[in-house]
């Protein structure tokens, strides 16, 4: 979407000499990324849902990577109610269950 809006932030707290070297972690609260617009052949009961949870993503209130959440062996890998971490999430290498293939 707009990393404007990533840099114009930068930029700034760097100017006012409060920018840390760490991991930026923005998202659909910050603009930066956004759901493409959905076919008309989505039916709008289908859509209303999703977009009531794109908004709730937004403010916090839904976390995508909540588990209990499995492997393909059913493992689980992030445990009911708790939600990956950052460093869970970069290291994935694993699929969830259900989908079919292999991360080799």
């Amino acid at each position: 979407r707009d990393l404007h809006k990533v840099y114009r932030r930068q930029r700034q707290m760097s100017i006012r000499d409060r920018w840390e070297s760490k991991a930026y972690w923005y998202g659909l609260e910050n603009g930066i990324v956004d759901l493409s617009p959905m076919s008309a052949m989505v039916p709008a009961d289908v859509q209303s849902k999703v977009m009531a949870e794109k908004e709730a993503i937004k403010a916090g209130s839904q976390k995508v990577f909540t588990g209990p959440i499995k492997d393909q062996a059913g493992q689980v890998k992030i445990a009911a109610g708790k939600s990956g971490s950052d460093e869970e999430l970069l290291g994935m290498n694993w699929f969830v269950q259900g989908v079919i293939g292999t991360t080799q």
